[in-house]
């Protein structure tokens, strides 16, 4: 008779146990979807300005800029190095030349989701210097 009412008792508990799984349906977190497009590239042309030597004249500019400067180019290598360093970027390549009275001195930096690539040029009988900037986004 025990046997038969523990067997009663483990098939009502059987039971009851698979009910109440069956009334919770299982629930979904939310979860958002990705989005099919991708988010926008920064502009950086719009950067230009930020990075105009102060004692140049625009030679031309659009995916790059052209300036041209009268100072030499240790010191526009020196104010360029000082605004990437103020900027929070971090210099990854740096070549400095001068052979023959040539100059060129070409370096990239990169931060806040962006590369800096500076050269800075002058050949012998030049009477300027000249620094080309180009921003691209990483």
């Amino acid at each position: 008779m025990n046997i038969i009412l523990a067997i009663v008792a483990a098939f009502i508990i059987a039971i009851g146990i698979f009910g109440v799984r069956r009334s919770n349906p299982p629930t979904s977190s939310s979860i958002p979807a990705p989005t099919s497009s991708p988010a926008p590239a920064k502009s950086v042309s719009s950067n230009y300005s930020d990075w105009t030597y102060p004692n140049s004249s625009v030679v031309s500019s659009g995916q790059e800029l052209v300036l041209n400067s009268s100072d030499s180019p240790d010191a526009v290598t020196g104010w360029y190095r000082g605004k990437i360093n103020s900027s929070g970027y971090n210099i990854r390549n740096s070549v400095k030349t001068s052979a023959n009275d040539v100059v060129k001195n070409v370096f990239s930096a990169v931060g806040n989701g962006i590369k800096v690539s500076v050269e800075i040029t002058r050949n012998p009988g030049d009477s300027a210097t000249k620094i080309e900037v180009e921003l691209s986004s990483l």
